[in-house]
């Protein structure tokens, strides 16, 4: 294949966001940029992270590389994102992942990150050296574990509130994300924007009665009734925000950073079931 890798610009980003739509199948050719808006923002920076091929000027391939910081018992790493792998539809099974695949690990390499995560099929990305690995907990809780279990009962309801945009809300979650161990460090212009990726919808939970601090929040995703992040101040916090939700909405699947949290092995004794899952590959 005769075709170059090129770094996008800024003046590709419409093109970019209508690729990025079709390969993916979303009807909307706004999806990426009203929900991933973190990654894919009209910008030299921004857009110079995807590495793409080009056929008679169209985008026909993509990858992105989005660093990114964690912080790990105090200690802080550089990450090397790899999200948006996408090829034009009708031009599949012609090596393009390939092509832009290994100038993206080469740049890996020179610019020394020493972790690297994505999302995606397991063999797939074998070949570029990842495994699924990592450990989150993934527990499916109802209305008759509030009923039956005790200490269920002992968790106090909390207020939930909407997070609609910045202000107050936002800047709770941010202090609550930035007491964690174990976080993926955002920028405070970007916090709001984090929490409402891939349609997320996040809620601040109050104390005292709905009217003192907001002492958890959750993003609840978009597909069937689920927390993909959930912070709180301590584990009473984190039960009563859950079984705030429950009551509201019977039933729910709460995914937690860690086994060792000690809000999930709360959640683990209450649950109707739970498993160990992978984080994804790395």
């Amino acid at each position: 294949m005769s075709e170059q890798v090129i770094r996008l610009a800024v003046g590709d980003y419409e093109q970019l966001m209508v690729f990025l739509a079709r390969a993916f199948g979303y009807r909307s050719t706004d999806w990426f940029a009203a929900n991933l808006a973190v990654l894919y923002e009209p910008t030299e920076a921004s857009m110079r992270c995807n590495f793409a091929v080009k056929k008679d000027g169209r985008i026909v391939g993509n990858v992105g590389l989005f660093p990114f910081e964690m912080s790990i018992g105090g200690h802080t790493f550089r990450v090397a994102g790899i999200g948006g792998v996408s090829t034009d539809p009708d031009e599949r099974k012609s090596g393009l992942m390939k092509l832009i695949m290994d100038p993206v690990m080469a740049e890996i390499q020179q610019e020394k990150f020493p972790i690297s995560w994505l999302g995606g099929q397991r063999q797939r990305y074998r070949y570029w050296g990842y495994e699924r690995a990592g450990c989150c907990v993934r527990a499916v809780l109802n209305s008759a574990n509030v009923r039956h279990e005790p200490l269920w009962q002992q968790s106090v309801p909390l207020k939930l509130e909407p997070i609609t945009g910045p202000g107050e809300f936002v800047q709770a979650a941010m202090e609550l994300h930035a007491a964690q161990a174990y976080r993926c460090l955002r920028r405070p212009e970007h916090f709001f924007n984090h929490l409402r990726q891939w349609s997320g919808r996040p809620v601040a939970a109050r104390a005292e009665g709905g009217t003192g601090r907001v002492v958890a929040y959750a993003v609840q995703n978009s597909g069937s009734p689920g927390i993909d992040e959930l912070v709180a101040a301590d584990v009473p916090s984190g039960l009563g925000l859950l079984r705030s939700l429950i009551e509201r909405d019977g039933s729910l699947t709460v995914t937690l950073n860690s086994a060792l949290d000690p809000l999930a092995q709360a959640v683990l004794t209450m649950a109707e079931s739970a498993r160990v899952e992978e984080t994804g590959n790395w």
